[in-house]
């Protein structure tokens, strides 16, 4: 199956092993200082605005298909409201421990899958 960078980016449904976790998010933050520095610089500082939301989107995308790797819903992301102790365990669960051993219900393992990055 391949997937899209779109599909990577914008829709929660899917796994994420951490290694493509982590550059996609990497590259999303860069997009996002590029895009925040150019608008500041042609527009003011009130326009980087824009960039912010569908960072937070992407971002929590990505954590989403992070957590169903673990064999964990969404709604896990709720644990950033829980100060201190519910980003530690976040960050725990998304950066630290693998993803579950062979399919779960969020779809096939994505490690050794070499298309998953292809785009279309």
């Amino acid at each position: 199956m391949k997937t899209s960078l779109l599909h990577l980016l914008l829709s929660p449904g899917g796994r994420l092993r951490r290694r493509t976790f982590w550059t996609s998010l990497g590259l999303a933050s860069v997009a996002l200082a590029g895009s925040w520095w150019i608008l500041d610089i042609t527009f003011g500082s009130t326009a980087t605005w824009f960039v912010h939301l569908p960072f937070l989107w992407i971002a929590a995308v990505l954590m989403i298909k992070r957590l169903h790797d673990r064999g964990r819903s969404g709604w896990w992301l709720l644990l950033l409201l829980i100060p201190l102790l519910g980003p530690l365990w976040l960050a725990l669960e998304l950066v630290f421990l693998g993803g579950s051993a062979g399919p779960n219900r969020y779809g096939a393992n994505p490690r050794g899958r070499a298309d998953y990055l292809t785009v279309r």
